[in-house]
C-alpha cells in the first residue's frame, strides 16, 4: 500500500513538472536566466512548452546552438565558454562515433564471426550476404557523417 501511495504521488509530480512552461530572460546584471515564472516588466520568451502545445514545440525547447553563437556580442564569458564547452562536447562524441564506426568496420572487413540478437533475443551470426550488406551500411554512415 505504501509503495502504491508513493509511485502515485511520485507519477504526479513528474506529470506536474511536464506540463511546466520554461522562460528565458536577462537579469539586472545581463545574466542569461531561465524559470517557469518571469518576473514582472522583464522581457522573457518562452523557450519550451508541453509537447503537446503544437507540433514544433520540440523545436522551441532549446535555443539552436547557432542563435547562441550568432548572439555572441551580449553573452558574458562564462556564458561564451559554456557554448563552447558544449560545442567542444557535441564534436569529442561525434569523433567517439565515428572511431567506434570505423572499429566496427575493421571487424567486418577481417572475416572474424559477427553475431547479432534477433527479436526474440536469440544469438544469430551474420552470413556472408548479411556481412556485405553492414559493410555497405557502415560505410555509407562513415561517408555522411564522418570524413
Amino acid at each position: 500500500m505504501r509503495r502504491t501511495c508513493l509511485a502515485v504521488l511520485l507519477g504526479s509530480l513528474l506529470a506536474v513538472t511536464a506540463h511546466a512552461q520554461v522562460y528565458q530572460w536577462r537579469d539586472a546584471e545581463g545574466r542569461l536566466t531561465y524559470g517557469d515564472q518571469p518576473p514582472p516588466g522583464v522581457d522573457a520568451v518562452l523557450v519550451r512548452t508541453h509537447p503537446a502545445a503544437g507540433s514544433n514545440a520540440r523545436a522551441a525547447e532549446a535555443p539552436a546552438p547557432a542563435a547562441e553563437a550568432s548572439d555572441s556580442t551580449t553573452l558574458s564569458a562564462a556564458e561564451r565558454m559554456a557554448v563552447a564547452e558544449r560545442a567542444r562536447e557535441r564534436e569529442e562524441a561525434r569523433a567517439r562515433a565515428c572511431q567506434e564506426t570505423r572499429n566496427y568496420l575493421v571487424a567486418l572487413e577481417s572475416g572474424q564471426r559477427i553475431a547479432r540478437f534477433n527479436e526474440k533475443g536469440e544469438r544469430e551470426f551474420l552470413d556472408d550476404k548479411a556481412r556485405f550488406e553492414q559493410i555497405e551500411r557502415t560505410r555509407q554512415t562513415l561517408r555522411e557523417n564522418c570524413n
